[in-house]
């Protein structure tokens, strides 16, 4: 098992971090209905209707069709990013289908928003295109955007700017100055995408490929001291028939002397897999 990567540029961050962190075990974790409340105020804003809604929909969660059909689904936390009163969590969820016995292993982006010491409101990136074969389809949902919070320490201010910078100045269409915030020796954690600054590149290469005008629709971004997280839609469309091709996605990349080092993600290739007919996730860019 990895060891947790937490960025929290101050104590009151640390804290916050620690009541995600607090919530994914005694209720996720658990499966403890009981603990809801300690964890979640009153009126919660989920969404994402797998969870229900508020309170008493994260309460039935627990005890739901998913949570039934996998009852040894675990959710362990990878990494998580503080801004102010933000968390940004990956969780890698992991067990079995009970009916099949086929293991199951997802991946989630959880971002929550607190106030006075519980989560208040949660967005999330599934990856649904693990879940439906097992009988779970992603739902219908759009989850709604929130603007970027310019303030914090000096650090995290920077480390938006160049978040900014790059998002602006790095196209999958042109991607000629990715070498100028992107390490040579890149490290790469998704298993499909090689690494390095080449593996980037091919990376841009195949998501050109689902579509010609492809481009990244900011949702969140979440900064640290060393670390940046995004929920983000890559959104195109497919030559010819014009249907709209979307990505729903979560990046996190560690920062060393102000250049992106190292890469974890989140991705749902659900309606990849729908309108182009495939499930990226099965190939590698490296050709394996």
């Amino acid at each position: 098992m990895t060891e947790l990567i937490v960025d929290a540029s101050t104590p009151a961050e640390r804290a916050n971090v620690d009541r995600v962190l607090a919530f994914c075990t005694d209720v996720l974790g658990k499966r403890n209905p009981a603990a809801v409340a300690d964890h979640v105020t009153a009126d919660f804003v989920q969404h994402d209707p797998l969870y229900g809604t508020g309170r008493d929909g994260l309460a039935q969660f627990l005890t739901g069709p998913l949570l039934t059909a996998c009852p040894d689904l675990t959710p362990t936390a990878e990494l998580a990013i503080a801004q102010r009163d933000r968390v940004l969590v990956y969780l890698d969820w992991r067990g079995q289908h009970a009916a099949t016995g086929a293991a199951v292993h997802f991946g989630t982006a959880d971002l929550y928003r607190l106030r006075d010491g519980r989560l208040a409101e949660h967005w999330d990136v599934v990856e649904w295109h693990e879940l439906a074969p097992l009988g779970f389809p992603r739902p219908e949902h759009d989850q709604p955007t929130a603007e970027p919070d310019p303030s914090g320490t000096e650090a995290q201010q920077a480390n938006l700017a160049l978040l900014r910078r790059y998002t602006d100045e790095v196209t999958v269409q042109d991607y000629s100055r990715a070498h100028l915030f992107i390490r040579r020796d890149f490290v790469q954690h998704d298993p499909m995408i090689p690494p390095g600054l080449d593996g980037f590149k091919a990376c841009c290469d195949i998501f050109r490929g689902m579509a010609e005008d492809m481009h990244v629709v900011v949702r969140h971004l979440i900064v640290g001291t060393d670390h940046v997280g995004a929920i983000w839609d890559w959104t195109g469309h497919q030559e010819g028939t014009g249907a709209t091709v979307l990505v729903p996605t979560s990046d996190v990349y560690r920062l060393e002397a102000g250049m992106l080092t190292e890469h974890w993600d989140r991705i749902d290739f659900t309606f990849v897999t729908a309108v182009l007919g495939y499930n990226p996730k099965q190939f590698t860019l490296g050709g394996a």
